[in-house]
């Protein structure tokens, strides 16, 4: 359903199905991410600073003892950071995208390519060269060609 009224443009129905899905515990990270999709495409950038929050609370680690009925659904990946990055850069509003990296070290999630050169981007065009520097040499995956691109593109500026 999430993804249907996002590609329909009907953003009302879109956050009512999520906010049930939330409550139910039925909403899963692709649901995230396709809300996430759909705001930004339409062009209500607001949903990344509802959207951080929220994932801030749902993000709890797992013990052994807990059973699955109790354990969160919604776990933001690497993808819906990287898609959080990129479009705080976009839109220009590099706090909400350092908020959106610090939630990234805060919690630990894993920093693949994507997310780096998510990452590197924003810094660049922030104006934040050592920022990005540092992410790009403490990149855990090999640098592609792309991250070399962006790189020299970036200290360009």
């Amino acid at each position: 359903m999430v993804m249907c009224y996002c590609k329909a443009g009907d953003l009302t129905s879109l956050r009512e199905v999520f906010e049930a899905s939330l409550q139910a515990m039925a909403s899963n990270v692709m649901s995230w991410n396709t809300m996430i999709d759909g705001y930004c495409k339409a062009g209500h950038y607001e949903i990344l600073v509802l959207l951080l929050p929220v994932a801030r609370h749902c993000h709890v680690e797992h013990d052994d003892a807990q059973k699955p009925e109790q354990q969160m659904l919604v776990m933001p990946t690497t993808v819906t950071m990287a898609t959080m990055v990129t479009t705080c850069t976009q839109i220009g509003d590099f706090a909400l995208g350092q908020q959106v990296h610090h939630y990234i070290w805060q919690f630990g999630t894993k920093i693949n390519t994507m997310l780096s050169n998510a990452l590197i981007g924003m810094y660049f065009k922030c104006r934040n060269m050592n920022q990005a520097l540092d992410i790009f040499t403490a990149m855990l995956d090999a640098p592609n060609l792309f991250c070399w691109k962006m790189v020299i593109a970036g200290l360009r500026i």
